[in-house]
């Protein structure tokens, strides 16, 4: 585990996190792993009025996105909640919040709240169709947000239904990873004009750009193109079954690597199909039947003499640990965490020479509650009676 100690790249960075869910918590996660001093408001436990695992510091919920974070308690629907939370917000660099639309509003905590306090802050929204339009206060979730984006019309095979891609495409792809970029651009816009600044990302939208070329193709009526490579339907590009009733994905999407791929696995008759672009259902039969002939590591140990695009289907977290590559890029952390002892993380998967991500800290709920408080000009006495008041737990 790396020192706090050491270099990090947006150290003495300040970001205060109003959000709940992944696409904003997410978002702080990665600038903390950054070495950003991130301070992420909850609930004091029992005012929710659904009691659940939203609550709970040993769920695999709050394991997925707190650590490296402070976790405080502050109730932002009393009056003395919201006179913290004036204090907190004077003092930090970025606020980010993923409410529905207008909801940071009707609490008193939106930007235009904010800057009044700070007037150079960056304040990013993340919420499902963003802060402007039509859709804007309706709510929605990941089937909706790959629905709209056209992603989900392309997730199926030939006579099934469109299926619901079980990666957050939407909350992490269009959501946290716009928003992680979002900031950083506008904070490097401040260090050049000292101005801060509002940003409104919205996943739906945000998600688009993952289809690549596909929307461009259907423009330009490129027929071939016009389908998406991975909805499973080109021969060439897509899963099958293995002896073994596991599964492998194939590639060789190049002329001369199909020829090759051909070859390898003693098909020379089917490179007569030049290429495994084009839906041929007639082609995948054939295909079915060849990779039946032999087991998952059976193809992927030909595919390490050959390098003609098989990799394995890995099927949970356990094999993608032990897969060999992903061994070697340490995608996974494992650090001490009070109450349940080793835990594993997913690591921020950005490499860098001299400040990179790390893993340092999970915080139990509300840990941190008064050491912010205390940073923020509050006594011992007065943080005892904010918990008295409800304020805090």
């Amino acid at each position: 585990m790396t020192s706090e100690r050491e270099p990090s790249a947006l150290g003495g960075l300040r970001v205060l996190d109003l959000s709940f869910y992944a696409p904003g918590r997410v978002t702080s996660m990665m600038l903390a792993d950054l070495g950003a001093d991130v301070v992420c408001v909850e609930m004091p436990r029992g005012i929710r009025p659904d009691e659940s695992r939203l609550d709970s510091d040993q769920s695999s919920r709050w394991l997925f996105y707190q650590r490296n974070k402070r976790s405080i308690t502050l109730n932002l629907k009393t009056e003395r909640g919201m006179e913290v939370f004036r204090r907190l917000v004077a003092e930090v660099d970025v606020v980010i919040e993923s409410y529905k639309a207008g909801t940071a509003t009707r609490l008193g905590v939106d930007y235009e709240a904010v800057r009044a306090i700070n007037p150079n802050v960056i304040y990013c929204s993340v919420s499902g169709f963003g802060q402007t339009g039509p859709y804007r206060d309706y709510i929605g979730h990941e089937p909706n947000y790959q629905g709209l984006s056209g992603i989900l019309a392309h997730n199926h095979l030939a006579g099934n239904d469109p299926t619901v891609l079980p990666a957050l495409v939407g909350d992490i792809g269009g959501g946290a990873l716009n928003a992680v970029i979002g900031i950083v651009s506008a904070l490097y816009h401040r260090t050049q004009t000292g101005d801060g600044q509002y940003i409104d990302i919205a996943i739906a939208s945000g998600i688009l750009p993952l289809l690549g070329s596909l929307p461009y193709a259907q423009w330009m009526g490129e027929a071939v193109r016009a389908t998406s490579f991975s909805n499973g339907h080109r021969p060439g590009s897509r899963t099958y079954r293995t002896k073994d009733d596991k599964y492998v994905s194939i590639s060789p999407s190049e002329p001369w690597l199909w020829e090759r791929f051909c070859s390898v696995i003693g098909r020379d008759d089917l490179a007569q199909y030049k290429s495994s672009h084009a839906e041929m259902p007639e082609l995948v039969e054939i295909l079915k039947e060849v990779f039946l002939t032999r087991t998952r590591q059976e193809w992927a140990d030909l595919n390490e003499v050959e390098n003609i695009a098989i990799t394995a289907v890995l099927s949970d977290i356990g094999e993608v640990e032990a897969d060999p590559q992903m061994a070697h890029r340490e995608v996974i952390a494992e650090i001490e965490y009070a109450g349940m002892g080793k835990v594993k993380q997913i690591k921020t998967p950005i490499k860098m020479s001299k400040t990179p991500p790390t893993v340092r800290w999970i915080p139990r709920y509300g840990q941190h509650t008064d050491d912010v408080y205390r940073e923020a000009g509050y006594g011992d006495e007065e943080i005892a009676q904010l918990r008295a008041e409800g304020v805090c737990e």
